[in-house]
């Protein structure tokens, strides 16, 4: 028994060793002061860059998360929240690698929409979160303009209900959004149609790269079926062969698509 002992003694010892090295080691870390900042911004695949490394490295330097603090000191999970407030920010993760290195990976939010409105610009994303413009770069999207009163608002989501008692309130911005979502869904469409324009009445025109330039959609009732009468439209052998002699499309009555001659 006791020569069993001594046959596995060596590789305990190894093991009490080796734990105690990596203790003092994470101990040593967390004492040492972070020397440098790797950040990682993704932008979508367009490449859509609404913010940089220096906006990052202002909301550290803003809340005393410069270089040289011990990273015992440094709050992750505080840090993750920080710069997620940010509204051009998804979310956020962060992690000191063995060189006492910070990494921060930022997720930007994705523009879909850009609302050029009464009280203002701003994106909408492709979650339903309005999205200021930013200082660093103009995404190329649908431009939605016209009777929209609705100003920009920071942290809401036009899907996400307020609170527990207060349910997400319609507004012409959310009819914006499903419009758009029905458009990008098909190439055609998607490649065509440049501007969604909203009357006061809360109907919807719709200004086309190809064709007849102007499309009247009306309410936002039955737009599914609307767009999809607009692309039958399209490829129909007698609107291509007349593009010319149309100045604006109407599908705005039910299955229905009148071309209107110039």
């Amino acid at each position: 028994m006791l020569k069993k002992l001594l046959t596995y003694l060596p590789f305990v010892l190894l093991l009490v060793i080796a734990g105690a090295a990596i203790s003092f080691s994470q101990k040593q870390q967390r004492e040492a002061a972070f020397e440098r900042v790797i950040i990682t911004i993704n932008s979508d695949s367009a490449g859509n860059q609404l913010l940089v490394d220096e906006d990052i490295l202002q909301i550290l330097e803003k809340h005393g998360d410069t270089i040289g603090k011990k990273i015992q000191d440094f709050d992750l999970m505080r840090t993750e929240q920080l710069i997620a407030d940010n509204p051009f920010v998804s979310a956020a993760e962060s992690y000191f690698d063995m060189h006492n290195t910070l990494h921060i990976q930022v997720e930007q939010r994705v523009p879909f929409v850009r609302i050029m409105g009464q009280s203002g610009d701003f994106y909408i994303d492709t979650t339903g979160q309005l999205v200021p413009l930013s200082p660093h770069f103009a995404p190329r999207v649908i431009v939605a303009s016209g009777e929209i009163a609705q100003a920009y608002r920071k942290n809401y989501n036009l899907f996400a209900p307020q609170n527990d008692t207060v349910p997400t309130e319609h507004s012409i911005l959310q009819d914006i959004f499903r419009l758009n979502q029905a458009i990008a869904s098909n190439e055609l469409l998607q490649a065509s149609i440049e501007q969604i324009y909203v009357t006061h009445g809360n109907e919807f025109f719709l200004i086309s790269k190809i064709g007849p330039a102007k499309i009247e959609f009306g309410s936002i009732e039955n737009y599914k079926q609307k767009l999809q009468n607009l692309i039958a439209f399209y490829n129909s052998k007698k609107a291509q062969e007349n593009w010319n002699q149309y100045r604006a499309i109407n599908v705005k009555y039910n299955n229905q698509v009148i071309g209107i001659k110039k």
